[in-house]
């Protein structure tokens, strides 16, 4: 597909420019969509949240974990649940490359005449297809608002070559995909922009060093990075019916929400309980890592672009008809948790909301933390650094089970 032939480039650039859209409940609503979700797998509220929030703050997302853990199937069912998207899956392979990811010079064969013509021309790539396809998705009515490219066994192949000139859109402001292999046969069509509303999930089946050794910093850099692990113990009887629920028929049938009324995914918000409790946090254990590691600015800018996305969203999954003499709102405005909850009457729905707070502060600076400092923590050079940092991240539970995971693959 050639856009430029079919639509006018300020028709392109409108589409490009258009904000990634949502169910117009996804917040308000929130506990209802994940709840449907968890119908059909077993996950926590903190790891889709996770991956809503990696999403709305603009960034392509890697499950990872150990196999049979409903990654391809959350990456399928959670963009339309939340925002009415279409997800083309790949399955990558050995024999993937940059002519069949990004697209190339291709030879084909035109039959129409009764004899075999051979024709070489350019031919897209399955990145490039999905990107085209969200564009058809913004520009026209479909039955999508958006497109997601979905990318299976992700660690089959060698992405940094693989992805190529997609590798550097990723990591620029305007996000801007060279399409080199049009040059001499459609010089109108050199570059696309890709558009804001697309994003990439890729699954893979296990994280470890021979893994991350095979791919690029620069490239583990461009993704989220979500860890899906096994039930644990205490979910076994949920496990169970979930396991009896698909045999016999009544989870397979569950299907996501399929949205017609959408909005725009928020921007980040400035919230005074954010900024006092969170961020500083934030702040002050990314410099203490740099003790031992060294890294960049980015690395809090994604942190803090995640927290907010990750902080307003557990926030809406408070019920706060429990609480009588404040709101969302309210609570956000405040400078401390203390004063977030003075106006509550009830002394023990005033506790409680504390505490409901004070964990609400702690999931969001985990989920941030883990999803963009912990990965870098692989470049740890000994079990005395992964100790000492272990020690820095024991008040947040997945940051510290994925740092006990690398230590045991160290």
């Amino acid at each position: 597909m050639d856009l430029y032939t079919t639509y006018t480039e300020a028709d392109i650039e409108k589409a490009a420019e258009k904000k990634l859209q949502a169910v117009n409940d996804y917040k308000t609503n929130i506990n209802a969509h994940l709840a449907n979700i968890k119908k059909r797998i077993l996950i926590d509220d903190n790891t889709l949240l996770s991956i809503v929030s990696a999403i709305n703050a603009g960034f392509n997302v890697i499950l990872y974990g150990p196999p049979g853990t409903a990654k391809s199937t959350i990456s399928e069912f959670l963009p339309v649940e939340f925002y009415g998207a279409k997800c083309n899956v790949h399955t990558a392979d050995s024999e993937w490359n940059v002519r069949k990811v990004i697209g190339g010079i291709s030879v084909t064969y035109d039959l129409s005449s009764g004899h075999s013509e051979e024709q070489i021309g350019p031919k897209d790539g399955y990145i490039v297809d999905d990107i085209m396809e969200c564009y058809e998705s913004r520009l026209e009515t479909t039955e999508f608002d958006t497109v997601f490219t979905i990318i299976d066994e992700f660690n089959r192949t060698n992405m940094d070559e693989c992805l190529g000139p997609m590798f550097t859109a990723m990591g620029s402001d305007n996000k801007v995909l060279k399409l080199d292999y049009n040059k001499g046969f459609n010089d109108s069509f050199l570059q696309v922009q890709v558009p804001n509303g697309y994003r990439m999930i890729c699954n893979m089946n296990k994280y470890d060093r021979t893994f991350t050794n095979e791919l690029s910093d620069a490239l583990a850099r461009r993704f989220k990075w979500i860890y899906i692990g096994a039930p644990t113990e205490g979910f076994y009887s949920d496990e169970e019916q979930l396991v009896e629920g698909n045999v016999f028929g009544t989870v397979a049938s569950i299907k996501p929400a399929n949205p017609v009324n959408l909005i725009d995914v928020d921007d980040c918000v400035r919230m005074s309980l954010f900024d006092n409790l969170v961020i500083p946090k934030i702040y002050e254990v990314i410099n203490d890592l740099r003790n031992d590691l060294e890294v960049g600015t980015s690395y809090k800018i994604d942190a803090i672009k995640l927290a907010n996305h990750f902080f307003t969203l557990k926030m809406e999954t408070i019920d706060w008809s429990k609480y009588t003499g404040v709101n969302c709102l309210s609570v956000c405005a405040e400078a401390s948790i203390a004063s977030a909850v003075a106006s509550v009457v009830d002394p023990v729905k005033k506790a409680e909301l504390q505490s409901v707070l004070e964990d609400v502060i702690t999931d969001t600076i985990d989920a941030a933390l883990v999803m963009t400092i912990i990965p870098a923590c692989e470049s740890l050079e000994d079990l005395d650094a992964i100790d000492r940092n272990k020690a820095r991240f024991e008040n947040y539970i997945r940051c510290a089970s994925e740092l006990e995971r690398m230590k045991i693959s160290f």
